[in-house]
């Protein structure tokens, strides 16, 4: 059926150019109208040119822990408020290193002996530990004096930041 189509215009604009041409074009021909077949059956079997609507009462919310959730997002937030206020309470000369200590222990969780181990940190088990207490310190009393009060011109890391739970 498919090479008598639209007045035979397969066959007619068939060119020979060898003994097989013809039985491969034929081969083609059937190949794909299998495939065509079996398509349209797999199609049919997920529901072709079916469009299902959403509620106007449903939502489509991430999982707590995916990209797009809640608790992802709050802690996003959360890390850029801490490194904020880390950027103040490790200024000055060593800054850069003193941040990263402050992160390899709490967000990768090695110990003060293992960062203390590091090539670059330079300090002691007893050195690290000393600073990552100074630095929480730093950090909690900063983060607990929360927002200015509405009538305050004080600019500065702490402008827009709640009071922050323990962590």
């Amino acid at each position: 059926m498919k090479l008598c189509v639209n007045n035979y215009r397969t066959l007619r604009q068939f060119e020979h150019r060898g003994p097989e041409a013809f039985a491969a074009c034929v081969k083609v021909i059937a190949a794909n109208v299998v495939r065509d077949h079996f398509k349209a059956s797999y199609s049919q079997k997920r529901g072709s040119n079916r469009i299902d609507g959403f509620d106007e009462d449903s939502t489509l919310a991430a999982s707590e822990s995916s990209a797009g959730g809640i608790g992802f997002i709050e802690r996003a937030v959360l890390i850029q408020d801490v490194q904020r206020h880390l950027d103040v309470c490790v200024a000055g000369p060593g800054s850069d290193r003193n941040n990263q200590i402050f992160w390899l222990y709490y967000r990768t969780g090695l110990s003060a002996a293992a960062i203390s181990r590091l090539p670059g940190v330079g300090l002691t088990t007893k050195g690290v530990e000393s600073l990552i207490l100074r630095t929480t310190r730093d950090l909690r009393a900063r983060m607990a004096q929360g927002r200015p009060s509405a009538g305050s011109t004080e600019e500065g890391p702490c402008k827009g930041i709640l009071p922050a739970e323990s962590f």
